[in-house]
């Protein structure tokens, strides 16, 4: 006859009951010692008497849990992720868990827990690129041991893992803002996105809530990418309040010679956020900016694995995957809702934001009254699509907007550009069109206007005053 085995707490009800049966002692003490009811004491008395010990094993032992995934189920998550989610070497998921998961459900209609998942791959030897340090040391013991017949000595062992995987402190926490667009953090990663295409995602996250709210793909991390990303803000949502960067030349620059606050000339993206009234912070510290450094390798992992599976290639289609389907679906997911804070964005005429986001370049007026930019030699139009014509030499200021339009600003006044193709009459001599009385008067842009040469000037004399402007 088989032995029954019993575990600690059913043996030690079988043997108060045992007692209590073989003493004849009062059944209430018996209950209060064994933390039972009188009703239930008795049941175990006719339980022992009709089955004996084998009456106080749990009825489920040896049993499977009917909730168990069967091998079918299995087989076929097995089957999905080892033909779509593995890297080459068949051995690494493509993404993390987490995602796999999401994709699991969004296009092969496979609903499975993370735990279950989680199980799953490890039984099967399949491993995240996001593991953890502690399983990654785990698994590397076990496959030390399993490779050695012999036994080895346990603190030799941790010793050769503990030199495989380098062991890196944690950084601490910064306390997150408590509005909705008091900081938005900015930076750029580069990679080859899907192995078909080599760009720079330029992002913008929300400190208070981690929304993503502007991401751009581009050749080059250049200001236009930047002015892409802050324009995506500036249409949903407004001026915010803040910027935190790196030292790139497109926020900042500052002379080889001497390095400080005095002598620092901030140029273009600056003088944008000087006129729309948004604070510019700029450090060389990653942890300055902790948060977009983080997305940055989230969409590194995540929008690299969907860009793979639908099979873009081009960067055309990777900007328009990643602001209208990518982007949307991650903040629903892994942002909070900015309407349970409150915003401190700044409404903007969105006809104007093209004008605001606009390169700025000092130009002279050369002979024939015609402006050389980009290789390219141009006239100047009023309203009236008439041309203007101005002495050789005169200082003016080129801006060209986010939708390539092109102006020039003399004396605080505004001037079309148009392309000078040859077969335009060629303005000989020092000419200039006297200005003539016209029923619509042109009116002079405020100071903070941000086509205002003087305005300008100004502006780069305050982070350098010991050098004039040179044009």
């Amino acid at each position: 006859m088989k032995k029954e085995l019993l575990r600690m707490n059913e043996l030690e009800k079988y043997e108060g009951i045992k007692e209590c049966i073989s003493t004849k002692g009062p059944k209430t003490r018996y209950a209060l010692k064994l933390g039972i009811t009188v009703r239930h004491l008795n049941r175990l008395i006719h339980k022992i008497k009709d089955k004996g010990k084998k009456g106080f094993i749990h009825g489920n032992r040896g049993r499977e849990p009917k909730n168990k995934n069967d091998a079918v189920f299995v087989e076929n998550i097995i089957s999905k992720i080892k033909e779509k989610y593995l890297e080459s070497n068949k051995s690494c998921l493509i993404g993390n868990i987490n995602h796999i998961k999401d994709l699991l459900f969004e296009y092969d209609n496979i609903n499975v827990s993370y735990a279950t998942l989680y199980r799953i791959l490890m039984k099967n030897k399949i491993q995240s690129p996001k593991i953890q340090r502690k399983t990654k040391r785990r698994l590397k013991k076990e496959e030390l041991l399993a490779t050695k017949a012999k036994k080895i000595d346990t603190l030799k062992v941790d010793k050769i893992v503990d030199n495989i995987i380098q062991i890196e402190d944690a950084h601490p926490t910064k306390e997150k803002k408590q509005n909705f667009g008091e900081e938005i953090q900015m930076d750029a990663c580069s990679k080859t996105w899907n192995s078909a295409f080599f760009a720079h995602l330029h992002l913008a996250i929300d400190n208070c809530t981690g929304m993503i709210v502007g991401g751009f793909f581009d050749n080059q991390e250049t200001i236009k990418g930047y002015y892409n990303v802050f324009k995506q803000i500036l249409t949903n949502y407004g001026i915010p309040m803040c910027f935190k960067t790196d030292k790139r030349t497109v926020f900042t620059f500052e002379s080889s010679k001497q390095k400080n606050d005095e002598n620092n000339t901030m140029i273009q993206f600056a003088y944008c956020c000087k006129t729309l009234g948004c604070e510019l912070q700029c450090s060389s510290i990653p942890q300055f900016k902790a948060m977009i450094e983080r997305a940055n390798g989230t969409f590194q992992d995540r929008l690299n694995t969907e860009l793979r599976i639908h099979n873009i290639t081009s960067l055309k289609d990777a900007n328009d995957y990643l602001i209208n389907i990518f982007i949307p679906k991650f903040n629903d997911k892994c942002a909070l809702d900015p309407k349970l804070y409150n915003s401190v964005f700044v409404p903007i005429d969105k006809q104007m934001i093209d004008y605001h986001l606009s390169i700025l370049s000092r130009r002279v007026v050369l002979k024939g009254c015609i402006i050389s930019y980009k290789n390219n030699k141009y006239y100047m139009l009023n309203d009236y699509d008439e041309r203007i014509l101005f002495s050789p030499g005169t200082k003016c200021l080129v801006i060209e907007t986010l939708n390539n339009e092109l102006f020039c600003n003399i004396d605080n006044q505004t001037y079309h550009l148009k392309l000078f193709t040859g077969n335009e009459n060629f303005i000989y001599g020092n000419q200039r069109t006297p200005f003539e009385k016209r029923e619509k008067k042109h009116s002079k842009p405020p100071i903070t206007h941000p086509w205002r040469l003087s305005n300008y000037d100004s502006f780069q004399e305050a982070y350098n005053p010991h050098k004039k402007a040179q044009y």
